[in-house]
């Protein structure tokens, strides 16, 4: 089924349906975010230089060392500041 046949179908779904299709949508973006975030887990250490995307009050990328690995997040110290990053975002650079 091509995409665009499928966005025709949806406007011929009712609301239980609708749901039911968004949370299947929720499981498989949540899966896959936790898998990102395994493959980041394995390969990064403290220590390290790491990049990523700051936040809307402060944008722009950003780098710094990886000074402690959480669960989901780690904490990046740049400059004198430290951020917490989801260990998905982070990217091992120099």
């Amino acid at each position: 089924m091509k995409f665009d046949d499928m966005l025709d179908n949806v406007s011929l779904l009712d609301v239980a349906e609708l749901r039911m299709l968004a949370s299947e949508i929720n499981r498989c973006m949540k899966a896959e975010r936790e898998v990102k975030t395994i493959r980041a887990k394995d390969a990064l250490r403290v220590g390290m230089t790491v990049h990523f995307v700051g936040n809307k009050r402060n944008p722009g990328p950003h780098c710094g060392e990886l000074i402690k690995i959480n669960r989901v997040n780690g904490k990046v110290r740049v400059g004198f500041v430290t951020w917490t990053v989801p260990l998905a975002s982070l990217v091992i650079g120099e």
